[in-house]
């Protein structure tokens, strides 16, 4: 901050007893003004406040120039009592030179709304004496006199928004804002009063009608409100402003047939914009999902939005989601295949799209798919991972190389978690390929790279444990997966395995029956597998059975689960 304080000694050395402005220190002031203004266009702060402050010692008498390095350098020290105060009173010099210039008075009003509102006031107060037409000061001066909360205050407030009234007429917007106020005061008394003039002044208006409902539904006066709402969509019967207010009525009240039916209502409506649609069918989507019954109306829905919108990606995104939610993976994926067809450029899209593939087992697709994401984003590390983890789900490990280690050239070789990602996923390839020392070799890298990576230490740990080798490595690897993610029930499958391999029998059951908690509603033929065998170690064959029975409704073509069930006892390999 060396150079700001260096400029505010210039600008204090040039206010002392300057002569007359030259025309040619003019023209240079406003010379080194622009390029000051050119400096912090570039973000070059520093620059800019050097050369603000040589501008304004060539030319001390322009007052703009001295508010404008004021609030630059206010923000940039309000930390520093003494020097802040300096800034400030640069500020106040000028504005209070240049009173009419609102958009400096404004700024400086708002810089010191918070630590010295009075001073605030005063300058808000002169702009809206000055402009008592503007609205948007207007407001702003209603809310800094609210800011306090006490009455006098808040009775300002309305007075200065009935001097807007005065010249705007009556307005819904200038009501709300008295509304607000009034709602502070607990003046119920007069915002009926209020409403009342504002539909009186024009009670065709569904707008104000919108307002009258809500007023009466935040006082608590539901008959009233509903005859307002009522009286919006009478109307209007084509908007959907007043059949959606009308929707979020019933559905704060509770009833939940109607707030179905004014969904259906306001979703129908070609008037209501597609962003309040949205939030809308956002909020009942969440409100109804649970029940079950529901979904084929949140399904008609969707149906009548797309029919309506067919180009808006916004409204399959949506859908898609929903659909995850309701683990209808194929038309997730049929619906986010739209998303991309309408708005191609978005990864993530890509990215969802390959993993529903995936999800339902269907890796060619998933490797159609990232190969038209990489046509919009031919540098994206995580689609070529994406086809190579895919070929290694079919088994063709050489292609699941290729790209994996394009994906590798391709990450960011600034950061180390990418990159130990993806030489984890070669690692896991060559294991597969039964190279065992060539995929040991690439978690050793990846750990190097990203020490404390789940997932590296995850399957290090257990294909070690498949191994039998280094058992004691291999536990303390899981054990520091598991700091990060305690409850992942892949991580506890593995460090069920490497206590099994250990033969810690007893704490390996332990851990197995916290597994199977965490994977009740997604059992997997491995882990209902290392239960049996856990299971059978610790002397409850039965159990074992029962687990084994299980794993093999999930992996049918397992011969060695189907002789451990045929037998009933334990092989080792």
């Amino acid at each position: 901050m060396a150079i700001v304080l260096t400029a505010l000694s210039a600008f204090a050395a040039g206010r002392k007893g300057f002569d007359p402005v030259s025309p040619g220190d003019k023209a240079k002031s406003d010379y080194t003004y622009l390029e000051a203004v050119n400096q912090k266009l570039k973000g070059n702060n520093d620059a800019y406040i050097d050369l603000l402050s040589r501008a304004y010692e060539l030319n001390p008498t322009d007052t703009s120039m001295m508010f404008e390095y004021g609030y630059f350098c206010g923000y940039l020290m309000n930390e520093d009592s003494v020097n802040y105060a300096r800034f400030r009173d640069y500020m106040k010099k000028g504005v209070d030179a240049d009173p009419g210039d609102y958009m400096y008075g404004f700024a400086y009003a708002s810089l010191l709304a918070r630590d010295n509102p009075a001073e605030a006031l005063r300058v808000m107060r002169r702009i809206h004496e000055l402009y008592p037409q503007r609205p948007d000061f207007t407001y702003r001066y209603a809310n800094l006199l609210s800011a306090g909360g006490d009455s006098l205050g808040l009775r300002k407030a309305v007075a200065v928004l009935d001097t807007l009234e005065k010249t705007q007429g009556i307005d819904a917007g200038i009501t709300s804002n008295k509304l607000q106020v009034l709602f502070n005061l607990r003046d119920t008394t007069a915002m009926v009063s209020e409403i009342n003039r504002l539909l009186q002044a024009a009670p065709a208006s569904v707008e104000n009608n919108i307002l009258a409902g809500e007023l009466y539904s935040e006082i608590h006066r539901p008959d009233t409100a509903i005859y307002y709402y009522n009286r919006a969509c009478e109307l209007d019967s084509t908007s959907g402003e007043a059949f959606y207010s009308r929707a979020n009525y019933y559905r704060h009240a509770g009833d939940s047939v109607a707030y179905d039916r004014e969904v259906f209502n306001a979703l129908g409506k070609t008037s209501l914009d597609l962003n309040v649609k949205m939030v809308l069918m956002r909020d009942y989507v969440s409100a109804l999902f649970s029940d079950s019954l529901q979904q084929p109306r949140i399904e008609t829905l969707f149906q009548r939005l797309i029919v309506e919108h067919p180009h808006e990606a916004d409204i399959h995104d949506l859908y898609a989601s929903y659909l995850i939610a309701r683990k209808d993976y194929a038309g997730a994926a049929e619906q986010t295949s739209y998303q991309l067809d309408l708005a191609p450029d978005n990864e993530k899209g890509w990215l969802r799209l390959c993993a529903l593939y995936e999800v339902t087992d269907r890796y060619r697709q998933s490797i159609d798919a990232a190969r038209r994401g990489l046509k919009y984003f031919p540098e994206s590390s995580d689609l070529m991972l994406t086809i190579g983890n895919d070929y290694t789900h079919l088994k063709e490990y050489p292609e699941a190389l290729e790209y994996m280690r394009k994906a590798l050239s391709l990450a960011d070789s600034t950061k180390a978690e990418p990159r130990a990602q993806i030489i984890t996923a070669i690692g896991d390839t060559y294991y597969n390929m039964e190279l065992p020392d060539s995929a040991f070799a690439c978690y050793e890298q990846a750990l190097k790279l990203a020490p404390d990576n789940a997932m590296t230490l995850n399957n290090y740990a257990y294909f070690l444990a498949v191994k039998g080798q280094d058992l004691s490595h291999a536990r303390q690897m899981i054990e520091r997966a598991l700091l990060s993610s305690p409850d992942e029930p892949t991580w506890l499958d593995t460090y069920a395995w490497v206590l099994f391999r250990q033969k810690d029998f007893t704490r390996a059951k332990e851990i197995i029956d916290r597994t199977l908690e965490k994977t009740v509603e997604q059992p997997s033929a491995e882990i209902y597998e290392h239960a049996g065998d856990i299971y059978f170690m610790n002397g409850e064959p039965d159990g074992a059975v029962d687990f084994w029975k299980e794993a093999l409704k999930l992996d049918p073509g397992n011969e060695l689960l189907a002789r451990k069930v045929k037998h009933k006892t334990y092989f080792y390999k």
